[in-house]
């Protein structure tokens, strides 16, 4: 509770100034003199209270200090009665102290049980009041350590899920793309050279960003190229990607590798036709303050679609939803056209400065 605003300087400062003069109204309040409060106001009376409502803070500030030293390694009930057992007493003692000195040795009376009284129950319940402030302070922080706790566990935990999500290796994409450099041994060798070139790219790119949450759509592109001329000559077709990007939202972010695994989706899950062109088209949208990369092409899906594939799929969609509180969406635009809306983030410069 170092931090609360009972330690602060100017709390210390101003409590007395303004609770010593209410503690003296309520005084006189009581006693009904309150016709006296014009004449009287900067009397001995007042002083008084101001200067018990200085000692009361400052003790009660001490108090709690030597409750957190007391009581630290205690459970949060027993400080809670350390706390409000040690700050009564102290109020008790002071007010009792310094009202019994007041009247013995300046006034010279020995007849004031009613005003001991009076003041003892005005800062008694003071202290109840500053008790329970500081006793919700005490509980909010307890589960505000606690919330920050499960969120860094979650934190953590994503974090884990990402890290085996970008680590993971497609053995259907790997193997695919294998068998096609195998095929062209006998028939065209001079076509494995650019196919090694364009998977060890890939896989470069994949490697690079393996700790990376975001990367820019920048920097995805061009290993979407790549990889689309290895699946094309895994599925013995040529795929053209026609790209109509700006140049802003190619700054947006976007999860290592989702183009890639939502080219792979494409591809593979769509009936191949070596004899006709396979183009994918490139999209920006940023309808509703939402951007996107929408995937459209002429789509004819397969029967039976492979496991793994729809494994990575549903993986790649959790991971988008919680890092991004958005999915991939899969629509049909019009009869044979599909539509894959892959979410993006973007960053304007004043918010990345």
């Amino acid at each position: 509770m170092k931090k609360a605003v009972l330690f602060t300087p100017w709390f210390r400062l101003v409590f007395p100034l303004i609770h010593g003069p209410f503690s003296y109204l309520l005084v006189l309040f009581f006693f009904d003199s309150i016709n006296q409060l014009q004449n009287i106001f900067f009397s001995q009376e007042a002083l008084l209270c101001i200067i018990i409502s200085f000692a009361f803070s400052e003790g009660i500030r001490l108090c709690f200090r030597l409750t957190d030293t007391l009581a630290a390694s205690q459970s949060l009930k027993k400080r809670i009665i350390w706390q409000v057992s040690i700050s009564l007493s102290y109020t008790l003692l002071i007010v009792s102290g310094i009202t019994i000195a007041y009247f013995i040795y300046l006034v010279g009376i020995r007849v004031f049980h009613t005003e001991l009284l009076v003041l003892n129950v005005i800062y008694l319940f003071t202290a109840l009041l500053i008790n329970l402030f500081c006793i919700s302070l005490l509980y909010l922080h307890t589960d505000n350590q606690v919330l920050l706790g499960e969120e860094e566990f979650r934190k953590n935990a994503l974090k884990l899920e990402i890290q085996q999500f970008q680590n993971q290796i497609n053995p259907f994409f790997l193997y695919k793309s294998l068998e096609a450099i195998i095929e062209r041994m006998g028939k065209a060798p001079e076509q494995i050279d650019p196919l090694l070139h364009h998977l060890s790219e890939t896989y470069r790119y994949t490697l690079m960003h393996q700790k990376s949450e975001w990367v820019p759509l920048e920097q995805e592109l061009p290993v979407l190229h790549q990889m689309a001329a290895i699946v094309g000559a895994a599925t013995h077709q040529e795929i053209r990607i026609n790209q109509a990007v700006s140049k802003g939202t190619k700054q947006a972010l976007l999860i290592p590798g989702a183009c890639l695994d939502v080219l792979q989706f494409i591809v593979f899950s769509s009936i191949a036709n070596p004899s006709k062109e396979f183009i994918i088209h490139l999209i920006d949208d940023c309808s509703q303050h939402e951007h996107s990369l929408v995937f459209e092409y002429t789509h004819k899906q397969q029967l039976v679609l492979d496991e793994s594939l729809l494994e990575q799929w549903h993986s790649l969609s959790d991971m988008y939803v919680r890092l991004s509180g958005r999915s991939l969406q899969r629509s049909q635009a019009q009869e044979s056209t599909q539509r894959i809306v892959l979410p993006l983030l973007y960053f304007s410069t004043e918010n990345q400065a």
